[in-house]
Parts: C-alpha cells; sequence; structure tokens
C-alpha cells in the first residue's frame, strides 16, 4: 500500500512524530539533503492525519522531492509499524537509608566515608547504646528526625566537641529553632516555641529534671551539666504534652549522658580535653576513663571550670562580678544480665560556687531604691543525680511488650544565695528540693498487624523541699 503526500507547499506541512507538530525547518533539512546525496536509505516517521506511520524513502531523488514545492512524491509506507505513545514508568520517592553519596570521597580513605553532614534519615531519636529500644528517648522510641512529625535536632558528641562548650549554654547556642537565654554568667534558660521555664522539659537520661520549685520565667538549671559528660542532646521543638503533660507545651530536650560502649569488644580508654577562652581567661579541663570486659562496663569522668571577668572590649577593661568556679563529676556501671537485658547505675554531681547575678549589679539595676542594685551571689548551685536502671528485651514472648525499662531515680537541687542589701546587711537563703521518682516503660511491636508500636507507661515523682532565709547585720 502506498499513500501520496501532496508537497506543493512548505515543509512545514509535514509532521515528525518524535518532534510532535514542530515544524521542520529549512536549516534542519539543508544537511539532510548532502547527507543523503549518495543514495543513503533514510528511515523516518511522518504524521499523516492523527496516526503516525513510518515512510521508507529509497533513494535521495524521492527524499529531495519531498520537500521541493509543487511536487508530489510516492514514499513506500509502512501501516504496520506504529510507534506507541510514550509513557513514563511510576518512580517512588523515598529518602535514602544510609548516606551513599559524599560532597568529597578521598581515594586513599584517609578521611573516612564522607564530610557531607548526615541526612535526616539517618539521625536516630533514641539511637544511643546505653537505651535499649530508645525507651528513654525524648519519644520514648527509636525514630529517625525525617519520620518524626515535631520539628526536631540532635546535637552529638562530634557537634559539641566542635563548638568546644564549656556550659550548656554553648551547647545549643545558634541550634535551629532554639533560643537559650543567659540572664547572668553560668547560667542558662531554654526557649521553644516562644515558651521557657515550667513549659520546657528537660530530661537528662530520660529522669525528669523539672521539679516543683522551677520559676516559671527564665532559670539557670539547664546549666546544672557538664557538656563534657554528655553523648548527645534530642531537641524536640512543639508541644510533647500527651507524653509528659503540661511541663512540655513548648517542647523536650533530653540530654543523654556518656557511658561504656556495650557494641564494642573488651576494650580501654581515656581521654583529657582543655578549652582556653581569651575574653574571660577562662579554662575548661574534662578527664575521663572508660572501659568494658566481659559483661560489664564503667564510664568515669571529672571536670573544673574556672572563668575570669569577662572582657568588655573597647579599651574598657572587664565587668566585675562575672567570675565564677564550677566542678563536676560522674560515673556510670552497666551489667549485661543474659544477652538481652542490661542494669545501669548511674552517679553525677554539679556545684558552681561564687556565681554573681550580673542582673543585680550595675549598672544593670538602675532606679528608685526599689530597683537598686543588690549584689546577689548563687553558692552553691548544686545539682545531684542518682538511678539505677533495668532495661531490655522480654524473657518469653507475651502479648502485653516486648521491650520494657523500669527506672528508679533520686535528685537534688540545692541553690543557695548572698544578697548585699546594705554595706552592713547581708541576706543569706537557701533552699533544697529532694526528689524521688520512679518510671515504667513497656513497648509493644505489633507492625505485622498493621497497627505499629504500642508504647505506654507512668511516671511517679515526690519532691520533700526545706527553704531557709536569715539576715546578718
Amino acid at each position: 500500500m502506498s499513500q501520496a503526500v501532496q508537497g506543493g507547499g512548505e515543509p512545514a506541512m509535514l509532521r515528525s512524530c518524535w518532534l510532535r507538530s514542530l515544524s521542520l525547518r529549512r536549516a534542519f533539512l539543508a544537511p539532510l539533503r548532502a547527507a543523503f546525496a549518495s543514495g543513503v536509505l533514510l528511515g523516518g516517521t511522518l504524521a499523516l492525519a492523527d496516526e503516525p506511520v513510518v515512510v521508507s524513502l529509497t533513494n535521495a531523488d524521492e527524499f529531495a522531492a519531498l520537500y521541493q514545492p509543487g511536487t508530489t512524491a510516492q514514499p513506500t509506507v509502512d501501516p504496520s509499524a506504529v510507534v506507541p505513545e510514550a509513557t513514563l514508568p511510576e518512580v517512588e520517592v523515598r529518602p535514602p537509608v544510609a548516606a551513599t553519596t559524599t560532597d568529597f570521597v578521598d581515594p586513599t580513605g584517609d578521611f573516612g566515608q564522607s564530610l557531607a553532614f548526615p541526612s535526616l534519615a539517618d539521625q536516630i531519636l533514641g539511637g544511643s547504646p546505653q537505651d535499649v529500644g530508645g525507651l528513654n528517648s525524648a519519644i520514648r522510641g527509636e525514630r529517625s528526625l525525617f519520620d518524626q512529625s515535631n520539628m526536631s535536632t540532635i546535637v552529638d558528641e562530634e557537634l559539641l566537641r566542635e563548638k568546644m562548650a564549656p556550659d550548656m549554654f554553648r551547647a545549643l547556642q545558634n541550634e535551629v529553632g532554639v533560643l537559650v537565654q543567659a540572664t547572668g554568667r553560668g547560667q542558662a534558660s531554654v526557649f521553644l516555641r516562644g515558651v521557657t521555664g515550667q513549659q520546657v522539659l528537660v530530661l537528662i537520661d530520660g529522669v525528669r529534671q523539672n521539679n516543683a520549685v522551677l520559676r516559671a520565667g527564665p532559670n539557670q538549671y539547664f546549666n546544672t551539666v557538664d557538656p563534657g559528660q554528655v553523648e548527645r542532646i534530642e531537641v524536640i521543638r512543639g508541644a510533647g504534652s500527651v507524653l509528659y503533660g503540661s511541663d512540655a507545651i513548648g517542647g523536650v530536650i533530653n540530654i543523654v549522658t556518656r557511658g561504656a560502649d556495650p557494641n564494642r569488644a573488651n576494650y580501654t580508654a581515656g581521654g583529657f580535653r582543655q578549652y582556653f577562652s581569651s575574653s574571660d581567661l577562662g579554662s575548661y579541663s574534662r578527664a575521663n576513663v572508660e572501659g568494658w570486659v566481659g559483661g560489664s562496663g564503667v564510664f568515669a569522668g571529672a571536670s573544673y571550670l574556672d572563668n575570669d571577668d569577662l572582657e568588655i572590649g573597647g579599651d574598657r577593661g572587664r565587668q566585675p562580678f562575672t567570675n565564677y568556679e564550677q566542678y563536676s563529676g560522674d560515673v556510670k556501671y552497666n551489667r549485661m544480665i543474659g544477652e538481652n537485658q542490661m542494669l545501669t547505675i548511674a552517679l553525677q554531681h554539679f556545684e558552681q560556687q561564687d556565681l554573681p547575678r550580673s542582673d543585680r549589679f550595675e549598672p544593670f539595676v538602675l532606679g528608685p531604691p526599689a530597683n537598686s542594685a543588690r549584689p546577689t551571689f548563687f553558692d552553691p548551685q548544686q545539682r545531684d543525680l542518682a538511678y539505677i536502671r533495668w532495661q531490655g528485651y522480654a524473657d518469653n514472648i507475651n502479648p502485653f511488650f516486648d521491650l520494657f525499662s523500669f527506672t528508679a531515680s533520686y535528685s537534688l537541687t540545692k541553690e543557695g544565695t548572698r544578697e548585699l542589701r546594705s554595706p552592713t546587711r547581708t541576706d543569706n537563703g537557701e533552699f533544697t528540693d529532694d526528689m524521688v521518682g520512679a518510671s515504667f516503660v513497656f513497648a509493644r511491636d505489633r507492625q505485622d498487624e498493621g497497627l505499629g508500636v504500642l508504647t505506654y507507661g507512668a511516671d511517679y515523682f515526690y519532691e520533700d523541699i526545706d527553704a531557709t532565709r536569715s539576715s546578718t547585720n
């Protein structure tokens, strides 16, 4: 069968199937004529009416005749060769399970696998080897930042070392969505979603730090943690009240402390770090040792910080009453119970001495006598924490839980104040908050039934508060 093509017009009457209704240009046809001057065979496609068909031009003269005005050619048409409509395959777009690309890969391998930031899918809330199943994480489970519904951040140990943070203010400073206020030296109060104080929950290894004496406004208690003992900081920006109640309206911060790694073979290690700051002639020193032998592991460390008065700048000398000292110590013991359970005992002590409240010194306080300067010092500002935890996988298959964690804790918050009311009068105050608590968390994996992971439990805390105040003339 053949079909005539009328060539009595411009070449725009011919249509290309692969270009679909785009006009052929003479600039495109000229080199083709030259290419087929020697009689080379050409296989092409013409779109006659609405159905594309394959056309075979057997010689150069027939090909040239198609594009000459006022001529008619009789190309050979194969109607059985119909070009199908092209379609794109369906593609499912998901984040990579593991980072497989890098900004730069050293061919020698000396610089590791990647210099890029880890993806959100690689950063896991509750991903600490000290926390089986993540039941003591900020979300009481394990989930990547990509899958977590709240906007979240993880500040790991490597990033803390890069920041060279001597205190918790520097540890979280400049993090996305986090504002840390330091009313005075040695203090830090975290704002999440515009709130702070009683409405931002702070956990240490999953143990509640917020207590009944926590002020509604900015306070200094977030800074009573040694950053050198921190493995990671999990920050949940947004309400966590379903798990924790009104303490977590603004968000949740879980400070995970370091410990011996149960996933490593028998080992011993130690470390020492020291930072120096020229702005306040401050020196931070931290030493720690760790090891794992058989079924037991120990981590222990201590630190000391000595800050002088802060440099004002502009050749104005140093700001008085901005110097203070702090020291801390911690130890954590882990013992495997069988292959799937672990017992943890942890002790922490932190103390600041002669810590001035800069906002109560001139020139920051000016006005009538009621707002006049009244130099105030925290001495001591102290936090202690002790807990014992049993966690792991259930020994026997049961319909109630696959994972469990039991924690019994004791914490002490002690704050002494010395306030200089006049040259002859000093007010002394002190309060102590003794808090005991118990936490039970269970998890049941029902993903095979399409129900996800069921996590449930209970927290109990009891506080005993004592306060005294006296004046000396």
